[in-house]
């Protein structure tokens, strides 16, 4: 070990060399301040620097504010006559680490001097690596609490606070159940308040309100702080702030639902696009073949359309498709299907609807329609002709065959267009083999 001693009185200087040297340390003796601080400016400095309270050209305190300010974490020794002197204490504020009493005609105090010293420096040590793990933990940009065995919080580090808003550890009292209630999470703290008692790990997505109210989530660890020989002294928590990812994962998902939907969706009217509504008329036939319930389909095909394109032309043509596919909606329920099929035919899939009811939403879709002028200055008439099957003109055996029950209501809309169109045909078994709607 390098010791640096500033010792002024020769004697006592060539006494204590002689001594360090005898324990097997590698002493360093200067006579002044500068001197000292010159030795301490070289790359490599001393391990510990033992200082006499006397010295003249530099008065102990302002030499310990120079180590100070030049940023040495070294363990400094007063060596004086007079234990309880102020300088001493303030000396102590400022650093030292020990005081080693001298003089007196007593040599003994030589004698012990190493093994004080060599404490000393482990001390040091010991204050120099708290100090690094204190200027880590405030450096840190992880938001870290601190708390003791019961789970009361004792120190929380810039960053948390940063994230919080408001210093946990200030007011007193606060614990890590009062910071993570998990109110909504009964299973979630049950675990937590768990691994507090068992000073065990554990590891979570929490949820909470910050100062100002606003939610933020984080991924909060637990861990144990441990002694020498394992034994559980304090908890240590530290939190990520992970709300930029899940707002992203959430836009993601809300775009994914939007492209859903956009796939789903006739670009031109805004129906449910025929491939969608086949998805739907699989799920719910499976659904009422499983619970026995009726479901309807409404083949809807329009009259008198081929002469507003004729006339006026494919954008006249689309802008009657889009009017009617508005005029429509409004009549049916929030649990119906309403799809563009194709052209200008449409198709409405009715759940828990049966024949009777089927019919009485068509005489309602086909009038609304039939009321109005379209095309330039409305003066276009359009009617619909419609065609109704039920799940429950479908055997068992076809059932799983959805084509089956749309060929039938195909085959009633197809008579209705041959009855002159402008009417809502049910299905009926006279009329197997009719197909073909325009």
């Amino acid at each position: 070990m390098h010791i640096l001693v500033i010792e002024p009185q020769p004697d006592r200087a060539r006494a204590v060399m002689a001594a360090l040297t005898a324990a097997g340390l590698h002493p360093e003796a200067v006579s002044t301040g500068g001197a000292a601080l010159a030795s301490l400016a070289r790359p490599t400095p001393p391990d510990l620097v033992l200082v006499a309270d006397d010295v003249p050209d530099m008065p102990i305190l302002d030499l310990l504010l120079a180590v100070e300010g030049m940023g040495l974490a070294l363990p400094l020794v007063v060596l004086g006559v007079d234990e309880v002197a102020g300088r001493w204490v303030e000396a102590a504020r400022l650093g030292a680490v020990d005081f080693v009493q001298a003089g007196g005609g007593d040599e003994a105090w030589l004698s012990l001097l190493p093994a004080r010293l060599q404490a000393a420096r482990e001390q040091g040590e010991r204050r120099d690596q708290s100090q690094r793990l204190a200027d880590a933990l405030a450096s840190t940009a992880a938001a870290v609490i601190i708390a003791d065995r019961t789970g009361a919080i004792e120190v929380v580090n810039e960053a948390c606070t940063r994230l919080l808003g408001r210093d946990v550890a200030a007011s007193g009292g606060a614990t890590l159940l009062d910071l993570f209630p998990l109110q909504d999470e009964p299973r979630a703290r049950g675990e937590f308040r768990a691994a507090i008692e068992a000073g065990g790990e554990w590891a979570g997505e929490v949820e909470f309100q910050v100062e100002g109210g606003e939610s933020v989530a984080c991924i909060v660890t637990l861990s144990p702080i441990r002694r020498a020989g394992g034994r559980v002294d304090g908890l240590v928590l530290t939190l990520r702030d992970v709300s930029d990812r899940v707002a992203m994962e959430e836009a993601l998902r809300a775009a994914n639902r939007r492209l859903a939907e956009q796939a789903s969706r006739d670009t031109l009217t805004g129906l449910y696009n025929r491939g969608y509504f086949h998805e739907v008329l699989e799920r719910e036939m499976a659904r009422a073949l499983r619970y026995g319930d009726v479901l309807a389909v409404v083949m809807i095909d329009l009259d008198g359309f081929k002469s507003v394109n004729d006339a006026h032309g494919h954008a006249a043509g689309d802008k009657v498709l889009t009017d009617i596919a508005r005029l429509l909606r409004p009549h049916l329920r929030d649990g119906d299907i309403l799809a563009r099929y194709g052209g200008d035919e449409f198709v409405a899939l009715l759940p828990n609807t049966d024949g009777g009811a089927a019919m009485v939403v068509a005489e309602r879709l086909r009038t609304a329609v039939a009321e109005r002028g379209y095309g330039p200055e409305e003066a276009s008439r359009i009617t619909m002709s419609l065609g109704i099957a039920t799940s429950e003109q479908v055997s068992d055996i076809e059932r799983a065959m959805t084509d089956m029950l749309l060929k039938r209501a195909d085959s009633a809309l197809y008579h209705s267009k041959g009855s002159g169109g402008n009417t809502v045909t049910p299905w009926r078994e006279d009329l197997e083999g009719e197909s073909g709607a325009a």
